[in-house]
């Protein structure tokens, strides 16, 4: 599970971390401390909202979906040519 922390691949998972992380702060503060704001702030705040949200879609599928598919056939390519370049 932690095998990112070896194989020097950190920043995605920083990065992941940081969306996530500021999606939940984001979203708790909207919901437990509502305050008056006028209407530009409000607009900004869900701009903020709704990118923070599409990134954290993107994250999602970075880890579980195409992403992590494309890594899993790439890893298997590279030990097939492994294995070719081998017998040769």
């Amino acid at each position: 599970m932690l095998s990112f922390l070896t194989s020097g691949k950190v920043g995605p998972v920083v990065v992941s971390t940081l969306v996530i992380s500021g999606f939940i702060i984001v979203l708790v503060l909207l919901i437990i401390k509502p305050i008056a704001i006028d209407a530009t702030i409000a607009d900004i705040l869900k701009i903020l909202v709704g990118s923070l949200s599409a990134k954290f879609g993107d994250v999602v599928q970075f880890h579980i979906g195409s992403s992590a598919g494309s890594r899993d056939k790439d890893s298997v390519l590279k030990g097939l040519v492994g294995t070719t370049e081998a017998g040769k």
